[in-house]
């Protein structure tokens, strides 16, 4: 069993970062490596390994104990091999690792929610002002390489390891409710780990010193990357995390000169990517937040039941391409079953144009509604006729 390293204070956010092919698009630009915004992704152009590397410029001469590399998009062969260099031509390697795999072998990550994370601990502290990281990933299906988290940091390893009884849990994060019927409905969420460790009787001088600004540094709100076992490449995408610090146990005394600590953290998840986009449409209710001109501002239609049959839908609604639906007629076909056998309710020749349909809808994007009248004030419990006395729909 090799002894636990803890990285954090990642030099690398602070950086200058270059080379490689990466799109500059903000929303996937090479800058979102550097924060532990896990969503945001860098994504290179293309998969060559010329267009998948990142030069990273720290500024100064600093030490790094290991690096921790997020790719939500990874296929199980991927690898990461990481170097240092004295100069800015990054021709003479001071340090090298081999290249190294995410620990799993198969055609998919065992755990398909989480982002593979590669990472290594080196044996001892490399210093160095250039760094360059180098992604081979030639069969990954999407075409390019995404990259959420870049995270080169200083280490700490105490000179004990810490103690056996260390656990690895996770904490409960699924939404539960009961319907009045008694009914149990759950929605899944990832649910994220907890780890608790325990380190006894260090030297004092250690304790007070590089562990004490460990756990002064990161306190309950920094980001570190947890790795208990840097030899079990095997277990890596299960033991190894980005996290914080949750619980943090009083330094004892235990015996003259020595003392023990111990800490609990827990993950920042660091999603998969999304393997196939999908647009969740809401159920019952629908909020129009820009209506049309003729009817009250922020008014909500409530259509029960219903089936909606878009004759022309666009293909691209998820690059947030605006979706026009022609002149058609929309049917509803089974309106409410007190209506016949089933009513059709068709609405003719109105143009309905979603002005701002794109993948972030559930965040309440607009959508704009051409003039017309809705009437659907007055619907009877029980309708005379076709539609019944108090049912009436008009349009304008």
């Amino acid at each position: 069993m090799s002894d636990a390293v803890f990285l954090f204070r990642p030099s690398s956010d602070k950086a200058l970062l270059s080379g490689g092919s990466w799109i500059a698009d903000g929303d996937v630009a090479l800058r979102n490596v550097q924060n532990d915004r896990y969503s945001s992704v860098a994504r290179s152009a293309t998969l060559l390994a010329a267009d998948a590397l990142i030069r990273v410029d720290m500024r100064r001469a600093v030490a790094v104990r290991g690096f921790a590399l997020a790719l939500p998009n990874a296929t199980t062969t991927c690898r990461v091999r990481v170097s240092a260099y004295a100069d800015g031509d990054y021709s003479a390697p001071l340090f090298l690792t081999e290249w190294l795999d995410g620990g799993e072998a198969g055609d998919t990550w065992r755990d398909d929610e989480r982002a593979p994370i590669l990472s290594a601990a080196f044996d001892q502290p490399v210093t160095a002002r250039y760094w360059l990281v180098e992604i081979d990933d030639p069969l990954n299906p999407a075409g390019s390489i995404e990259v959420s988290r870049l995270f080169l940091a200083e280490g700490l390893s105490p000179s004990f390891n810490y103690s056996y009884g260390a656990t690895l849990s996770f904490r409960n994060n699924t939404l539960s409710s009961s319907t009045l019927s008694g009914k149990s409905v759950q929605w899944r969420r990832i649910s994220p780990r907890q780890w608790q460790c325990a380190f006894e009787y260090l030297p004092d001088p250690e304790a007070f010193g590089s562990v004490y600004d460990f756990l002064r540094y990161v306190g309950f709100d920094r980001e570190v990357f947890i790795i208990p076992e840097p030899g079990d490449r095997t277990n890596a995408q299960a033991r190894r995390f980005f996290a914080t610090v949750t619980q943090l146990d009083a330094f004892s005394q235990a015996v003259v000169g020595r003392s023990n600590f111990g800490f609990g953290v827990e993950e920042r998840v660091a999603a998969a990517a999304v393997v196939e986009d999908a647009v969740v449409v809401p159920t019952v209710t629908f909020q129009f937040a820009a209506f049309a001109p003729a009817v009250v501002a922020g008014s909500a239609i409530d259509v029960p039941a219903c089936i909606f049959t878009f004759a022309a839908f666009a293909p691209d609604v998820v690059t947030g391409t605006a979706i026009d639906v022609p002149a058609t007629t929309f049917q509803f076909v089974t309106y409410l079953p007190v209506l016949g056998n089933p009513t059709e309710i068709d609405v003719p020749a109105v143009e309905f144009t979603f002005t701002d349909f794109a993948a972030d809808i559930v965040t309440g994007a607009a959508i704009d509604v051409p003039s017309c009248d809705f009437a659907l004030a007055l619907y009877p419990p029980q309708p005379m006729g076709a539609f019944g006395s108090g049912f009436s729909a008009g349009f304008s």
